[in-house]
């Protein structure tokens, strides 16, 4: 429960239980069917692919110097 609660705040992805991939296209394959969720939406179980795809939907961001502020490298 407390990997969950860190999701809000973006602290998840250093726990040794959470992977962070990137890619187009992602197949993802269990032993056994596993439900999977994106942003709160059930996707069905696995084995699944999930594709990126691009302007299908508007986003709206904030000025580069403030996501500078926000990922400072």
């Amino acid at each position: 429960m407390f990997v969950f609660t860190s999701v809000f705040k973006g602290k998840h992805v250093a726990f040794k239980e959470v992977a962070v991939l990137q890619g187009k296209t992602i197949r993802i394959r269990s032993s056994h069917p596993i439900p999977a969720h994106a942003d709160g939406e059930p996707l069905g179980c696995t084995p699944l692919t999930v594709s990126v795809c691009r302007n299908a939907i508007p986003v709206i961001l904030k000025k580069e110097e403030e996501v500078k502020e926000m990922n400072p490298k």
